[in-house]
């Protein structure tokens, strides 16, 4: 499947304990909702079947059906969790945006000048920040905050900055 046609709601972290249970960083709000969507699979298309049991800064702590160890747990390291883009329910409130429909859209000033690009939206764990290609060819991150970012045009892929 293209990147372009899969959403990742969640990635898999350290293994906590030694049953074999794992931390997951979710991308869902609210945060256990990831585990809830039917076609929820790993990239390869493999179809966990998983059991949240607890949360522990910022992570939901999830059982993986035949994970049983440490060891395996670990495995799994990395591995990201997802759903194809058809999935996704349509979002139907004003400003609500998924925060993969960000990347490639147009950043621009105040006064409708071009600023960049949103190539990505990274998270190293106190708030997303989106990855930002300047006309200079240079790539800039800034936090997403409404100060930063006061407007969000999802028809017309426009962000204000």
């Amino acid at each position: 499947m293209k990147q372009e046609d899969w959403v990742v709601l969640a990635a898999i972290g350290q293994p906590h304990g030694v049953s074999g249970r794992v931390k997951i960083k979710s991308f869902t709000d609210p945060e256990d909702d990831f585990a809830t969507h039917p076609n929820l699979a790993y990239e390869d298309g493999s179809k966990p079947k998983l059991t949240i049991t607890g949360h522990t800064q910022g992570m939901v702590i999830v059982e993986i059906e035949g994970i049983t160890d440490r060891n395996q747990a670990a495995l799994l390291r990395g591995r990201t969790l997802g759903i194809p883009r058809q999935a996704m329910p349509e979002l139907t409130e004003a400003n609500r945006y998924y925060i993969h429909d960000l990347i490639g859209m147009q950043v621009i000033r105040t006064d409708s000048s071009l600023f960049g690009t949103v190539t990505d939206v990274v998270n190293y764990g106190a708030g997303d920040i989106l990855e930002i290609q300047r006309e200079q060819s240079t790539k800039e991150l800034y936090a997403f905050t409404n100060a930063t970012f006061p407007k969000i045009d999802s028809p017309q892929r426009r962000i204000t900055i």
